[in-house]
């Protein structure tokens, strides 16, 4: 392995002697101010950002076990230099010897340059504040540039861009393990990218996998987030885990030859609920009116990733690992009272509790606050899981609907990104999100799924990152913030705050910038302290239709798994703007074969009644 330390190639205007800046007549130019004075010299401490950051990744790289041939070059972009960018940066760069493609991810660097100031912008008459945030400065003239850089550096060479995130303001690079995470992150998209242009490359195929091992979906319900590569907190409240061990015979009480284990995916999120009643039917001969069920449950994941390999069918294999949460109704657990701490700290009210669902659902058609019934009291003895089963089949829609947060410059990009390219309409991205569900299933996914039909809906739905400081002082991401918990920390005193919540990210009618200026003035208000926003997130959300196909030919592929969770016996399965995607997107409470049941912690016998991909380059 060989690691570079290397400078980009100075551009002509910088090999120069330096030169007075000549004013003209007219008078002085604010656009001739610079942080550099013509000896270099500056106080601003960006330059000495750049090379303490460049200095840990090298130091880094050095002492990590790499391929043979592997070329690590640690490139720094600065902005001193680079006079047309925001942000200094680095591209970590990887070859194989002197005539290989030379692939790059692009770091940027958060301290390099002052916050962005937002922008105020008039809509309709109103005054809006359209935040600028470091996931914005990696537009096209920043990818053009930075790939310039690299090109000097490389000259004559194949270049291949891996996507980009953002080191944010005040990462330690001095905590060994934050470092360690950051630094693979950034390796890992440019190394993938050489394995799978690699002569030989095989990406997964389920149906020419051995079947000597036995594959395990563990579903847990957390109360914690997780760190990101960056060190962000990331909402977890649901964390969906493949484990592979090995089928051979050991026994089970001995360390040394009880199975070996290995994690294949992990995958993260929570349960949003949103607005979107069903029809109801009279029934004129019936003195019982059967309650309105106005919700759709939405999981969102805020983390999908496998294990194993970077590819997309690599991905669509830890997303399967998801449907797990559809089988039956193994997602009401979410729901279940709790106990210990709290998101939003000790001090604070339950933002996940279930009982404020009945505020908006009235499912008991209360009239005493007019169209609004009052929360049900979850915490109370008589609440048991029977109780929970009627309150979420009484207020809820039958099945999920999937979505996945895809950060725009953040961690995850790299990995996910041809989700936000399909649903931006990019044709070229869902026919790889198809074709690589066909790889993944050995070919049997197009025997279920029609030709004309997306992988994803085309629409725009930006989300804000960031974190809020609880009452414990943690950070925790901001995403904490969702319809529950708008109901939890309002609803009792102002029930229409769950449809004010709702309708920025529903009412289309609105342009999206409009929204997005309502709800962050919405998290302020509901946070009332410290709270940080990173960057933005695309929601993309796919369609049932390609989930059912890509189940069914993962099944017909061989694949089985076998679910552990905690569950619970439950009985009971039972002009505002409509979340209009609940009944296209949805996946209904069926059993697809490809789940079976393992333990679950209480025996359960009724059960609840820019994008840069490695491999496909044709769009």
């Amino acid at each position: 392995m060989a690691i570079q330390d290397t400078n980009a190639a100075p551009t002509a205007a910088a090999s120069a002697a330096p030169e007075a800046q000549q004013q003209t007549a007219q008078g002085f130019s604010w656009g001739m101010l610079s942080a550099n004075s013509l000896t270099g010299i500056t106080r601003a401490a960006t330059s000495e950002s750049l090379i303490k950051t460049k200095e840990a990744l090298l130091e880094f790289y050095k002492q990590i076990r790499v391929p043979s041939g592997l070329e690590i070059t640690v490139l720094p972009i600065d902005r001193s230099k680079e006079t047309n960018l925001y942000l200094s940066s680095i591209a970590v760069c990887a070859s194989f010897g002197k005539t290989s493609p030379v692939t790059y991810h692009i770091l940027m660097l958060e301290n390099s340059n002052e916050p962005l100031a937002p922008k105020i912008e008039n809509f309709n008459g109103q005054q809006i504040q359209i935040d600028r945030l470091t996931s914005d400065v990696f537009n096209t003239e920043y990818q053009r540039t930075a790939h310039e850089v690299v090109s000097r550096t490389f000259p004559g060479r194949e270049l291949e861009p891996c996507s980009a995130q953002y080191i944010p303001r005040g990462f330690n690079l001095e905590d060994k393990n934050a470092l360690h995470q950051l630094a693979m992150n950034a390796l890992i998209p440019s190394a993938s990218a050489l394995e799978a242009g690699m002569k030989g490359f095989v990406d997964v195929d389920l149906s020419k996998y051995n079947r000597d091992a036995k594959l395990t979906v563990n579903v847990t319900f957390n109360e914690h987030d997780r760190t990101d590569y960056a060190g962000l907190p990331v909402r977890d409240s649901v964390s969906v885990k493949v484990i592979a061990s090995n089928n051979v015979k050991a026994n089970p009480h001995e360390i040394n030859t009880a199975d070996k284990q290995l994690t294949v995916s992990e995958l993260g999120g929570f349960i949003d609920l949103m607005w979107a009643p069903t029809e109801v039917a009279q029934n004129m001969y019936s003195p019982v009116q059967v309650p309105q069920q106005k919700f759709a449950a939405r999981f969102v994941m805020t983390n999908l990733e496998n294990q194993l390999k970077m590819t997309i069918p690599s991905q669509l294999l830890a997303l399967v690992s998801a449907m797990s949460l559809r089988e039956g109704t193994n997602w009401y657990p979410y729901f279940a009272p709790r106990a210990g701490a709290l998101a939003g700290g000790k001090k604070s009210v339950d933002l996940r509790d279930i009982g404020a669902i009945n505020i908006e659902a009235n499912i008991f058609n209360e009239t005493a606050h007019g169209q609004y019934g009052t929360r049900v009291d979850t915490k109370a003895a008589s609440f048991t899981n029977m109780e929970l089963g009627k309150l979420v089949a009484s207020s809820i829609r039958p099945g999920l609907v999937y979505s996945l947060d895809v950060s725009e410059c953040g961690a995850d990009t790299w990995y996910n990104e041809v989700f936000i390219a399909a649903a931006a309409g990019n044709a070229g991205a869902q026919q790889a999100i198809v074709d690589a569900a066909n790889t993944l299933t050995g070919g049997h996914f197009s025997r279920h799924f029609q030709a004309n039909a997306g992988a994803v809906f085309t629409n725009e739905d930006r989300i804000h990152l960031g974190y809020y400081v609880n009452a414990d002082g943690q950070k925790r991401d901001i995403r904490e913030i969702d319809y529950l918990a708008v109901m939890n920390l309002l609803g009792d005193k102002d029930p229409g705050a769950g449809e004010a919540w709702s309708q920025t990210f529903l009412n289309l009618n609105y342009p999206l910038a409009q929204r997005l200026d309502a709800r962050r003035k919405m998290i302020q208000d509901l946070v009332r302290g410290e709270v940080q926003f990173t960057g933005f997130a695309r929601r993309v959300t796919f369609t049932a239709e390609f989930l059912n196909a890509l189940v069914m030919g993962c099944r017909d592929a061989g694949l089985e798994l076998q679910i552990h969770s905690a569950s619970f016996g439950v009985n009971y399965q039972s002009q505002r703007s409509v979340f209009g995607l609940a009944n296209q997107a949805a996946m209904a409470p069926n059993s697809s074969g490809m789940f079976t049941s393992g333990f679950a912690g209480m025996p359960n016998n009724n059960a609840y009644g820019q994008f840069g991909n490695r491999q496909y380059r044709s769009w």
